[in-house]
């Protein structure tokens, strides 16, 4: 074999001369952040919304119910059932015993009210469209109890509770997400996110419970934190 040695010129060795070494740049203790986003779906279960509606229907009949016609009428409310049905709507069977103030006869019976649940985009307001109300009941008075299940008081009052359950509901989740990204070690580097922005979508009627999809974006930054 036969080896053959180069050499090199002096310009070259200039070139292929050591560079002095310098400092690494300082290191930034936070990194900028990077977006993030989330789907949040709240759904509330039709059995756990039925006692929240009963027990506002209940305070709602503190006081009498005016109706056309009628005039103020004295209600009770002994139970809520509620399930989805077609259509994105929400069916409610209202057991009520009602009568006209001053009248000593009182009308008992179960009435359905079915409508379609709707919220403003970016709202947890609860409101209800196409009303419809069918009802069984002891005679032939029960007229009253149809007139007072069409009545907005009692679609308003039904409302607002589904509203105050979709609050509570919404701001357990938030929490909860908060809590489970806020902060995640890994080695010597803390990962922390935070939730800025958060809009909720159309409310529907699902065949397990009312259904708000919710959108929620943040930011993530990592921290370098020795141990």
């Amino acid at each position: 074999h036969r080896l053959e040695l180069g050499v090199i010129s002096d310009h070259r060795q200039e070139e292929l001369q050591l560079i002095a070494p310098a400092p690494l740049p300082p290191l930034k203790r936070e990194a900028s952040g990077d977006q993030l986003q989330f789907f949040l779906p709240v759904i509330a279960d039709y059995a756990q919304l039925e006692p929240v509606v009963l027990k506002a229907l209940r305070k709602r009949a503190q006081r009498p119910f005016n109706l056309p016609g009628i005039g103020p009428v004295t209600a009770r409310f002994d139970k809520v059932t509620a399930y989805g049905t077609t259509r994105g709507r929400i069916a409610m069977g209202l057991t009520i015993a009602a009568r006209p103030v001053g009248s000593s006869e009182e009308t008992i019976g179960v009435v359905w009210v079915s409508a379609r649940p709707v919220n403003q985009p970016g709202s947890q307001q609860v409101g209800f469209t196409d009303l419809e109300v069918r009802g069984n009941t002891n005679g032939v008075g029960g007229d009253i109890l149809v007139r007072l299940a069409n009545s907005p008081a009692l679609a308003g009052s039904i409302g607002e509770a589904l509203t105050q359950n979709f609050a509570r509901d919404f701001e357990k989740l938030l929490g909860k997400v908060q809590r489970a990204i806020v902060e995640k070690r890994a080695g010597d580097f803390v990962i922390r996110a935070e939730i800025g922005t958060v809009r909720t979508g159309a409310l529907k009627a699902a065949g397990q419970g009312l259904y708000l999809p919710v959108w929620a974006e943040g930011s993530a930054r990592v921290e370098y934190r020795p141990h």
